[in-house]
This record gives structure tokens, sequence and C-alpha cells, in this order.
């Protein structure tokens, strides 16, 4: 079972979870208080961030090519040929597990085409559809599902999730919990299937898996030294709809896409996000997922990681999964609907204040590591929500002393900023063909004119801008929130795309 835990007082569990808040308004308001009493020492810091960025900037860049190089490895494998090779993956069943609330049924049906097309014996997969008893169309939906594919599965099952269940939070983590329970006591003490050779992949309802995605995890798995002791994360890439959504959009959907591909170039740092996998027996041990979070897939790393005593790590599947960029239905249902999204996404700096207690009580873990572990949490949490500012007032900000402005060092401090701002922006250049190479990956190279290329080009000039609004901002308020002990519900990203008939799809040349 995964330890909690439970001799934590208020008072300290409300130091952890005020702490990333409090170093964040620090970093962003020490220097401008200094600024009118000391602008040289606020300098030499601008100056010294700057060039730390530009060293960062360099080694996540050399980290992205390494991770698009082992993809375009990995997409010209026959995965299936491979897999051959292993007498045991005949005994590996893997389990779909897809949440779904208030989704439109031709996105699950799209996800469920991709699963079916998958180049894997899908009579050694299971299908679990898990909806929610608030959702009234669930039942009607999980039929037509169910008629239309299930023949393609070893088994097609309908978890319904009640309401209101004591000691949970609405989202998708109590969601899998009580779709994980059904499923043992249907496959495991029903049919009597082995729970070390189940693996569980755990889906959003927009996800459509790579046809090889199932034989390389199959892979991966069988060759681990320790299978049960890891989560396997898939690369999700947002392009499901991502001509549909505004210019500002795509560039987030692929910022995203584009951190899990230098995390995965250092799995020492990689952590469970959005779409990833675990064996039942893993699962099991750490009680399945968090019913009381709204961040289920960054938490689910420190359930396990603690559940093995910190022997645990991520291993990387350089194989796509293909998700949906937020749209809603208007351009300012968009950014509201993005906004909210990475609001909930940096409420995982609450996890700071359930995983430091435990390491400071736990002597199981080796000091070493769970220093490590914490600090890297910390820093990406502080990192998040205040690099885009500060690099955005890095060339102006010792200049609000007046006196200063007037000296060699204040007048040349804009253009020593700007040369080395200048020379980081290496890092934008790489984005751009990265991210033209992954779109036309897919052989689909009849949309891209030179009107797309252009776009491809351009919407980069909105990356400061964006930064900071879907950036930082979101990273502040969360933080905060958290500092106040404001608590933030689940708010569900409900997909869209240009499914329905009576909705226009937005222009891919408009901001």
């Amino acid at each position: 079972m995964v330890k909690r835990v439970t001799n934590i007082s208020h008072l300290e569990q409300r130091f952890w979870e005020a702490l990333p808040a409090g170093l964040s308004w620090t970093l962003l308001l020490v220097p401008l208080l200094l600024t009118p009493f000391l602008p040289l020492y606020v300098t030499y810091f601008v100056i010294l961030f700057d060039l730390y960025w530009l060293f960062r900037s360099a080694k996540l860049s050399f980290y992205l090519v390494r991770t698009y190089k082992q993809l375009e490895r990995n997409l010209r494998l026959n995965w299936s040929k491979r897999l051959a090779q292993y007498p045991q993956a005949k005994e590996i069943y893997h389990v779909i597990l897809q949440t779904t609330y208030q989704e439109e049924i031709e996105i699950l049906r799209a996800s469920l085409r991709a699963i079916v097309s998958a180049r894997y014996d899908l009579k050694k997969v299971i299908y679990v559809l898990a909806t929610e008893e608030r959702d009234a169309n669930a039942l009607q939906l999980a039929e037509n599902l169910t008629k239309e594919f299930g023949h393609n599965f070893y088994r097609f099952i309908t978890t319904v999730h009640p309401d209101a269940i004591p000691g949970e939070v609405a989202g998708r983590g109590s969601n899998m919990t009580w779709a994980a329970k059904e499923l043992e006591r249907e496959l495991i003490q029903g049919l009597g299937l082995n729970p070390d050779k189940i693996i569980i992949s755990a889906l959003d309802a927009d996800a459509k898996v790579h046809p090889d995605l199932l034989s390389a995890l199959t892979e991966q798995f069988l060759t681990a030294e320790q299978p049960h002791q890891a989560i396997y994360q898939f690369l999700p890439l947002y392009h499901n709809n991502i001509w549909e959504v505004p210019a500002a959009m795509r560039v987030v959907a692929i910022g995203c896409s584009f951190w899990m591909m230098i995390e995965m170039a250092r799995p020492d740092r990689l952590r469970s996000f959005s779409c990833y996998a675990a064996s039942f027996t893993a699962l099991r041990k750490a009680n399945y997922w968090a019913v009381d979070s709204i961040i289920e897939d960054g938490v689910q790393y420190w359930r396990q990681y603690f559940a093995c005593d910190g022997d645990f790590r991520t291993i990387p599947v350089r194989i796509p999964i293909y998700m949906d960029a937020v749209l809603g239905e208007s351009y300012l249902g968009t950014y509201v609907n993005q906004y909210k999204q990475l609001k909930r996404w940096a409420w995982g700096a609450s996890d700071l204040a359930y995983v430091t207690p435990t390491f400071l009580r736990d002597r199981r873990i080796p000091v070493w590591n769970k220093s490590v572990q914490a600090l890297r949490l910390l820093e990406g949490h502080l990192s998040w929500a205040t690099a885009p500012l500060l690099l955005l007032a890095s060339g102006w900000l010792p200049l609000l002393n007046r006196s200063f402005r007037e000296t060699v060092i204040g007048h040349n401090l804009p253009y020593l900023t700007s040369a080395i701002l200048s020379l980081a922006m290496i890092g934008i250049g790489v984005s751009i063909l990265i991210s033209w190479r992954l779109q036309t990956m897919e052989k689909k190279s009849g949309r891209w004119g030179i009107k797309y290329y252009l776009v491809n080009i351009i919407q980069w000039a909105l990356l400061p801008l964006i930064t900071v609004i879907f950036g930082a901002l979101p990273a502040i308020e969360s933080q905060t929130r958290l500092a106040l002990g404001q608590k933030m519900g689940f708010v569900c990203t409900v997909k869209k795309r240009k499914l329905a008939a009576n909705r226009q799809p937005l222009s891919p040349l408009k901001v």
C-alpha cells in the first residue's frame, strides 16, 4: 500500500503548501524592491540569470534533438518482428483504460479506431470505458461503442463511477481507481489472469495510439530490469486538431510535447503525465490512483515511488500517442479553457506538501535520492512561475533607477541582455524545425503549402507573450491559491474538434 504521512501537523502542512508561492513571489519582488537601492547588484543578478538561461536553452535544445532522433529511429523499426523474438510476449495482456465525462461520441470513436488499427493481437487487449454516474449520456454512449467495437477485443468493459463518494474529488483518478477495482474482481478473481502479466495504459478520451505503441510498450516491459517498479511514459503529440486551434494554442500544445521530449532524454527527471502505463501489480501496490487529487498523473509517480521505497523510475516509451490541443466553441472559450487546464497542471506544486514530509520521516529512501527528488520538484515549479517574467523584465528592471541609467553599465545593460537572449533564441530555431518535422512525419504532406510553412515559423513570435500568459500566470495563481488554502476543484477539459456539424473550425492563420 502507498505510504501516507499521518502524523504531520497542520502547521507543517501549511508551511509546505505555502513554500512554492513564497519563493516565487520572493524571486519576483526582491529584485524590483532592491532596484532603487542596489541597482548594481540587481544588474549582476539579471546578467547571471540571462547567462543561465542561455546555457539552459542550449542544453534543452540538445535534449530535444536527441529524443527526436530516437523517435525517428523507433518509427522506422518493425516492432511486430522485434516482439516475435520474445516468447513470453504471448502471456501479456493489455488493459486500455480510457476515462470519459461528457465527451462527444466521435472523440471516443476516433480513439477506438486507432486502437483497432494497432499492429497487435487485440485478443490480448481488454478495453475499459470508465464513465461517470453524473454523466447522463454515458450508458447510451457506452452501449453504442460496445456494439461497434466490442467484438474486436478480448473484453470490452464499461464501468460507472458513482457520484459523491466520501473522501473523493470528482476527477480522473477516482474514476480510474473505481474501474481498476472492478477489473481486479473481473480479470484476476473472476478469470484468473496473472496481475504480473497485465499492463494498464491510462488514456485520456481524445488519445489516439500509434499502431506500434502496444508492441513497443510490451518490449519495454519485458526487457525492464524491474518491470513492476516503473511507470512507462508515452510521448504525447497534440496533432489531432493542431490546425483547428489558434496559433497561440498551437505553440502551447507543441511546447508541452517538447517538454516531454526533453524529459525523455533524461529519464531520471521524467515523471508520469497524461497518458502512461504500469503493471497491474504495481498499481495494486500503490492502491491504484489518488482519489483525492485533481492532478492524478503527476502524483501517481510519487505514490508508486513511495510504495517501492524509492526504488522506482519512469521508463520513456518513445512512440507517439496523438491527443487534442485545447479548443473551445470560440476564441475566448479556447483561451479560457487553456488557462484553466494549465492552472490545474500547475497545481502540481501541491505535491511538495505530500512528498517532503514523507521524505523527512522515511528512513528507507537514501538521503541523496530524496534530496535530489525534492529539489527538482521545487525548482521545476519555481522556474515555471518566475522564469518568463524575469526574462521579460531583465533588460529594463535595473533601469528603473534613474541615476543608474546614466552610468556606463546602465547604458549598456539593454544591449548586453539583448545579445545574450538573442543567442538563446537558437532554441526557438530548433523548435521551429522539430515542430515542422513532427507534423510532417505522418506523411500528410498535402497540407504543407507555403502558407503552413510560414505560419509554422511566424507563430513562434508569440512565444514570449505565451510563456507569460499561459506559463507564469497560471502557475503563480495556482501557487498563491495553494498558499492561501483555497482548494481547487477538478475542471474537465472537454475535447472539441470540427466534428460537430453546427460549428466551424477556427482559422489556423489567426492568433
